[in-house]
């Protein structure tokens, strides 16, 4: 769960070496106050998310409130976990976070990075890729909403990944946006 006092921290959940998540059930709630850390739930060295469901909450504290993360790094993949990457309905809370680093994959995995004020995001870094996953971005459907979004950076490559980007219902608003 997330924080719930100001600069507190949520908690955290670490799988190491090859370790799995296998079947579970994840929960990385977002923190209850302005300025609280969300959950996290971090991946390392070779260890998989398996075909575990996780879910994301964005931030619903007013004011920089820090939603829920999940994290991988060194060769870590998402394996063939379900992802709900929520968002925020308040402004200034960011929504859901979910962050490949290094050599990390997203394997085969279902990302559905969701559209809000805070926004639903997946960022790829370094050499990540995000394999053969299957990644939705939802589009925003009310004023001041983005759409969900995918980002790539460095190096990193969306390899042989199927990623839908929705459009907005609303004029004034972001579509799903992959860049």
């Amino acid at each position: 769960n997330g924080g719930t006092a100001n600069s507190a921290s949520g908690g955290f959940t670490f799988f190491l070496d090859t370790s799995t998540a296998g079947s579970a059930t994840i929960n990385n709630n977002a923190g209850t106050v302005s300025g609280a850390s969300g959950g996290e739930t971090d991946f390392e060295s070779t260890s998989s998310a398996g075909n575990a469901h996780i879910n994301i909450s964005g931030a619903g504290a007013t004011g920089h409130g820090v939603a829920g993360r999940v994290v991988f790094s060194g060769n870590a993949t998402a394996g063939n976990a379900t992802f709900f990457n929520g968002s925020s309905s308040v402004v200034n809370a960011e929504g859901g976070q979910i962050f490949f680093y290094n050599q990390t994959n997203a394997g085969t995995a279902s990302i559905e990075n969701f559209n809000g004020v805070g926004n639903g995001i997946t960022h790829f870094f370094a050499s990540a890729s995000a394999g053969g996953s299957f990644i939705v971005n939802d589009g925003g459907t009310a004023f001041p909403e983005s759409g969900g979004e995918t980002d790539f950076n460095d190096t990193s490559t969306a390899a042989g990944a199927e990623i839908t980007n929705n459009g907005s219902t609303h004029a004034s608003v972001n579509a799903g946006e992959t860049e």
